[in-house]
């Protein structure tokens, strides 16, 4: 049922249809219950990297923050498993113009993906 909410909530967002999106991912993550990251690591990252990004399109960023906390504290996951929600964590730092902060995170960002900025 999880992996059924991950694909309707994709095709929601597809959509634009962000709010039940939201609504498709947080549902799957229900699903998998508070072992889900040991029961299906992959669908449960997806399912949380999309509802991240579905909360900074709505506004909710206080669930945008939690659900990326969350990605970043797990413990021995890779750095291109983290990589979708700082993506959405430099969108919504974007949108609230504190240009200081983004510069930061990116920076931050392409060092531990070890991307080098072009000269």
């Amino acid at each position: 049922m999880a992996t059924s909410n991950l694909i309707a909530g994709m095709k929601a967002l597809d959509n634009a249809a962000f709010d039940a999106a939201a609504v498709f991912f947080l549902t799957g993550r229900e699903q998998l219950g508070e072992h889900g990251w040991d029961i299906d690591f992959k669908t449960m990252l997806k399912l949380t990297s999309e509802a991240a990004n579905a909360a900074y399109i709505t506004g909710d960023f206080d669930n945008m923050n939690t659900l990326i906390n969350e990605v970043l504290n797990i413990k021995g996951i890779s750095v291109k498993d983290k990589f979708r929600v700082y993506e959405v964590k430099i969108l919504a730092e974007q949108g609230k113009k504190i240009c200081v902060w983004c510069i930061l995170i990116t920076s931050y960002a392409l060092f531990i993906f070890s991307l080098l900025i072009p000269s």
